[in-house]
């Protein structure tokens, strides 16, 4: 039966965050995967999945032996800061980073076929001491099940 890793895949973009200096160089931050944010983790970026889908356009001629499969991720980015502005420019210097390092290694490791990033939304709040600024790092990733 072909099968995908889901956990694997999500284990491969939290890798490659790692592996990147500029990433890593964010004072304090974590990475968890699968695991509900706290503010008391910031900054962070949250990796979880989103959606799969297997397009007929896509699918090879194995005799019924492979699938593709296009696997869409989030990683979701989190600053705060007492003051709005210090919160939005640190989300976006770190929403840029971990851009440049999932563009940097296209194949997560050879964890899979191909990865292209598809957007995502930001947000900010106030809450009684500051501002809470986020942004979705939207990550799609194509891998390939074989029997």
């Amino acid at each position: 039966m072909a099968r995908v890793d889901y956990y694997t895949l999500e284990t491969a973009v939290k890798t490659a965050l790692e592996a990147d200096a500029a990433v890593v160089a964010t004072a304090g931050l974590v990475i968890l995967v699968e695991e509900e944010v706290s503010m008391h983790h910031v900054p962070v970026i949250v990796i979880t999945l989103a959606s799969r889908s297997a397009p007929d356009e896509l699918q090879p001629l194995r005799a019924g032996k492979g699938t593709r499969f296009l696997v869409e991720l989030v990683l979701f980015v989190y600053f705060y800061a007492l003051d709005v502005s210090e919160a939005a420019r640190q989300r976006d210097d770190l929403v840029g980073k971990v851009e440049i390092a999932l563009m940097n290694d296209r194949t997560l490791g050879g964890a899979c076929n191909y990865l292209y990033l598809t957007g995502g939304t930001f947000v900010t709040a106030r809450d009684e001491s500051g501002y809470n600024s986020g942004a979705e790092v939207r990550v799609t990733v194509d891998v390939t099940a074989t029997a």
